[in-house]
């Protein structure tokens, strides 16, 4: 009679899982055709979906737009919050698509929701897949890159045009499946091989020149200049790559659905990024001895590519870091994060965020991270391990050294006010 039960309960789950799914597939389709007049954008990728998303959204307002934006971050209607916490699936874009005022939407849709829920709407009027790296991947049965490949490739699909990453090879051999005049390509330089074979084919290409300066290119059209790279205050004087890539994404998405290259530009140049308009997203703190910021960069890459900009502001002195990670990674995740220390780093705190341990017993997430770091080799009186987030950070702090650097990477979304109230609280004497 149990096994009898469980079959039952187990069928019952089985329908109530298809009809959510068939549901959410009728009304995904029915929201695009109830918003096939609004500007819409969907963008995934490992890296760089919010700065991206925001990117879009400053644009769209310069265009003339009162713009609806999801982040995992939150949601805002022009400008204002009016959801917060990670909204970058179904609620939130429905939040935005039910706002009257709106009259563009920009949608962060990340692995999460699009894995429990699928699209929140088909199609959209534009679509761009970032890139695909190492996070998450092992979780919720993604085994594989190419797997989370497959899964944000949805989002791609999705969009009337398709913008892509040409220096990530999943993302380029994406772009066979579409024809040429639907996809934009972007690199970091217009001369990338895959930009001019791309063109070619007729399809259009964002990247910059020589002289750093960012280019659209439509086929049977001249080329058409955007700003320098470095007049974009978000690409922190053209020393970030991955801030380049974010906004040549954007300027993409904007472009192929016919935004003036005047608006594009103006966006661009106005998106003061940091503590302003783009909090949490590599935010450097100003008035220290030291090069001091904060980034919520949770994968081994981003760490070391924010490490690796950062590092490009200081004099050479010790580098300092407090590292920790949200629990929901696989355990290789972690270690990879310990590995990436030794490249970047003299001097390492480790420390968890109790409410981030998600389902991982306390000094898991502390004890995987310094698995990495002995297995590279990093000195094991070089590293130590804090009790929490704000203990972390201050630690971190004090040991900062004129022309060095100190890097903090936050599990929190509140990471920006949390360092701020740090260096309020610090008294003289303290590293500060």
């Amino acid at each position: 009679m149990k096994r009898r039960n469980r079959f039952q309960l187990g069928l019952q789950a089985a329908e109530r899982f298809f009809r959510l799914r068939i549901r959410n597939q009728v009304m995904s389709r029915l929201r695009g055709l109830r918003f096939a007049h609004l500007p819409t954008f969907m963008i995934t990728g490992t890296k760089g979906k919010t700065t991206t998303s925001r990117l879009v959204a400053a644009i769209l307002t310069e265009a003339g737009h009162t713009v609806g934006l999801v982040t995992t971050d939150g949601v805002s209607v022009a400008g204002k919050v009016v959801a917060t916490g990670d909204q970058a699936g179904v609620r939130g874009h429905r939040i935005v698509l039910r706002d009257d005022r709106v009259t563009a939407a920009v949608l962060e849709t990340a692995r999460g929701g699009l894995k429990r829920n699928g699209l929140s709407m088909r199609p959209v009027r534009a679509a761009a897949l970032l890139n695909v790296g190492y996070d998450h991947v092992g979780a919720d049965g993604i085994a594989t890159q190419d797997a989370m490949a497959r899964l944000k490739a949805r989002v791609a699909d999705n969009g009337r045009h398709v913008v892509l990453n040409a220096e990530d090879a999943r993302c380029l051999a994406l772009a066979a499946r579409y024809r040429p005049q639907r996809v934009t390509l972007f690199a970091r330089r217009i001369t990338h091989p895959a930009l001019a074979a791309h063109a070619a084919a007729g399809g259009h290409i964002v990247g910059a020149d020589d002289a750093d300066v960012v280019v659209w290119r439509q086929a049977g059209h001249e080329p058409v200049v955007i700003a320098p790279l470095a007049d974009m205050p978000v690409t922190l004087s053209a020393m970030s790559d991955m801030f380049i890539d974010d906004v040549h994404a954007a300027a993409a998405l904007t472009l192929s659905i016919g935004v003036e290259p005047a608006a594009v530009r103006d966006g661009l140049v106005g998106f003061q990024g940091g503590r302003e308009h783009n909090p949490g997203r590599l935010t450097f703190f100003n008035g220290h001895p030291f090069t001091l910021a904060v980034d919520r960069g949770f994968e081994a890459s981003i760490i070391a590519n924010a490490a690796g900009t950062v590092a490009r502001f200081s004099g050479g002195g010790r580098r300092v870091a407090a590292l920790s990670c949200v629990g929901n990674r696989p355990d290789e995740h972690l270690r990879r994060i310990g590995d990436v220390a030794r490249e970047n780093f003299d001097h390492v705190i480790l420390y968890e965020e109790p409410t981030y341990r998600r389902g991982r017993a306390a000094g898991e997430i502390a004890g995987l991270l310094a698995e990495g770091l002995d297995r590279s080799g990093f000195p094991r009186n070089a590293w130590e391990q804090a009790d929490d987030t704000e203990q972390a950070m201050a630690r971190a702090i004090a040991l900062g050294e004129p022309g060095g650097v100190v890097f903090l990477m936050s599990t929190r979304s509140d990471a920006v006010e949390l360092v701020e109230r740090i260096l309020r609280d610090a008294q003289p004497g303290e590293g500060v």
